[in-house]
């Protein structure tokens, strides 16, 4: 481990030790609520799981059962993929937590979340599905998110684990142990309950969300949309999501940006290889500052502010193909918002955004779910420029169902919208 690597490591362990006091302080003589008597809902302590024959009797038991719920504690501000410090399960029987430090094969695991007959609950759970993918080279299936579900009942979107548990299984799940170490050992006693209770509702909470979906007739559209976590791509490196969340770098247009995007390529290359998450390594501003005035040798960019000298010695040649790789490449469109729209333009795309939050609601559909504002501004424009909606999730999938038909025909001026208020909801 390099100088450089070790003096990250100790700087965000410190400010992990400052965050774990403070909880530890907040949460002090705070007691967990009693865990409510319901057939779904396993009121025993949590097991502790550290040997590989508790773990095997565990999957052993969540394949026979056929669904369980699943979590992950991780800390992933040390290395380049969060290191996974704890995993929770539940069944409608049983609560595990597993301990992956103790140096547990965890492929058999990783087996049945990717199995099609086992039914995997999570709750915001795409990055606790990560390994999976990378452990397996294959992604997990038969998974339903309950964030993503609530929202077809008739409840926000996102809506917290807290929140949800509240709502539909009329418990409370104190987060006492947020900014726990959680890969310091022995695991306390406090540590496993609150993990626990991260999955030991979810089961539950998923039945009642079972049931309403039959009695709205939204369970395919759920499907449909937990689908996403069930493909190899949702896990894989995205470069140009990446270089849209550069800070900065929607500033840069043509040339600049192409370069920018080689920048970002090298250095998740280099933090990989080093094992330091990418911004660790080296900063956003650099890699705009980079982007911006173009070095073209080491001279130049040994005076470069703010490249660290270990990164600048063991990827300066990169850095600097990159920048030439990128003024070799085409020009790309600038990332800039858009230009302000007209006030009379805003008024139109709001009037066109409350309808299809109407019709969203009317059906018990959170729209967060469905478009969003600029969605519904590219919808708008195709329109008066005779444009096909291509490209645009609202008319495509489930999503169409639900609204995309309708706001097709109302742009054309053959369908009107009446809305009223009944029984304390907004129907059609």
């Amino acid at each position: 481990m390099s100088r450089f690597t070790r003096g990250l490591h100790a700087y965000h362990g410190r400010m992990r030790r400052q965050q774990h006091s403070a909880a530890q302080l907040e949460h002090e003589g705070l007691a967990r609520s009693p865990v409510p008597s319901h057939p779904l809902i396993p009121a025993q302590s949590p097991q502790l799981v550290e040997t590989q024959e508790a773990l095997d009797e565990a999957v052993a038991h969540i394949r026979q059962v056929g669904r369980f719920a699943y979590d992950t504690e991780f800390i992933g501000e040390r290395t380049y993929y969060p290191r996974l410090c704890v995993v929770q399960l539940a069944t409608t029987q049983r609560v595990m937590v597993v301990d992956p430090l103790a140096g547990l094969d965890l492929s058999g695991l990783w087996g049945a979340i990717a199995e099609p007959q086992v039914q995997t609950i999570v709750h915001a759970g795409q990055q606790d599905l990560e390994p999976v993918a990378r452990q397996l080279g294959q992604p997990p299936q038969n998974v339903v998110d309950t964030q993503i579900a609530a929202g077809f009942i008739g409840l926000p979107y996102p809506l917290s684990l807290r929140e949800l548990v509240r709502e539909l299984a009329g418990a409370n799940v104190n987060k006492g142990a947020t900014f726990t170490e959680w890969d310091r050992r022995p695991l306390e006693a406090m540590q496993l309950e609150y993990a626990a209770d991260d999955v030991r509702y979810l089961p539950a909470v998923w039945e009642e969300i079972r049931r309403r979906l039959e009695a709205g007739g939204h369970g395919a559209w759920v499907t449909a949309e937990c689908e996403k976590l069930c493909r190899l791509e949702s896990y894989a490196f995205d470069l140009e999501a990446q270089v849209g969340r550069v800070k900065g770098g929607s500033a840069l247009s043509g040339r600049k940006l192409a370069v920018l995007r080689e920048l970002v390529s090298v250095r998740d290359q280099a933090a990989r290889q080093q094992d330091v998450p990418a911004r660790s390594l080296l900063r956003d501003e650099v890699l705009v500052g980079l982007a911006k005035r173009q070095p073209t040798d080491i001279a130049q960019l040994k005076t470069f502010t703010g490249l660290p000298r270990p990164v600048e010695q063991a990827y300066g040649a990169a850095l600097l193909e990159a920048v030439r790789q990128g003024q070799q490449s085409p020009a790309l469109e600038s990332a800039s918002p858009r230009r302000p729209e007209p006030p009379s333009q805003r008024v139109a795309v709001d009037s066109l955004w409350a309808l299809v939050q109407g019709l969203c609601h009317s059906q018990g559909v959170d729209p967060a779910l469905v478009a969003t504002r600029n969605e519904i501004h590219r919808v708008l424009e195709s329109a008066r420029e005779g444009k096909k909606m291509e490209g645009v999730s609202l008319f495509q999938g489930w999503r169409e169902q639900l609204v995309g038909r309708f706001v097709a025909e109302f742009l054309q001026g053959k369908s009107s919208l009446t809305l009223r208020w009944e029984d304390g909801r907004l129907t059609r």
